[in-house]
């Protein structure tokens, strides 16, 4: 299991291609397979307890300012403004987060970007070995839960709405 780290980035993008190949994402539209991380993730990251911002380039989006979205307390999804690259951020972000003595975790399977990370001091771990520590949290998950069903917290679709959607689904209950 993962542990003693604060913040995992995941180069959003690079993990997609990567769990594509080996099948364990369905394809389909980008947005779906997306989706798809992003479900993964937001469901194990409060598991590994600690923070995990998922970012995703589009840097060649037109006039594109970039955005983040906070899924929930452990996940955040950044999406990059035009002309910065995924990599570019992540760079920065571990530059930060090490310069506070925050113990970063990196998972990308670029080789360059890797040994980038390594030196600016996070730790590095590939789209193969994250895929291979979501399936052992996963049975972790399932044994726990699967012998204390009393203690298994209800999963709920309002826990994985974005917070506008949420807000804007309040605002749309309170008005009647």
């Amino acid at each position: 299991m993962l542990t003693g780290y604060d913040i995992l980035i995941v180069d959003g993008y690079n993990v997609i291609h990567q769990w594509l190949e080996m099948k364990f994402l369905k394809p389909g539209e980008l947005d779906y397979t997306r989706q798809q991380l992003i479900t993964i993730l937001s469901s194990i990251v409060g598991f590994w307890g600690f923070q995990c911002l998922l970012v995703f380039d589009a840097h060649l989006v037109n006039n594109g300012k970039g955005s983040t979205e906070q899924i929930n307390n452990n996940l955040q999804v950044i999406f990059t403004p035009e002309k910065q690259t995924a990599d570019n951020l992540i760079e920065r972000l571990a530059v930060e987060f090490c310069s506070q003595n925050i113990s970063v975790l990196v998972c990308t399977s670029d080789k360059a970007e890797q040994n980038i990370v390594l030196s600016l001091g996070a730790n590095r771990i590939s789209a193969r070995e994250l895929l291979r520590e979501v399936k052992l949290a996963q049975c972790e998950m399932k044994r726990h839960y699967g012998r204390h069903p009393k203690t298994q917290q209800r999963s709920w679709l309002e826990d994985s709405l974005p917070l506008d959607i949420k807000e804007a689904l309040r605002h749309l209950r309170e008005k009647k």
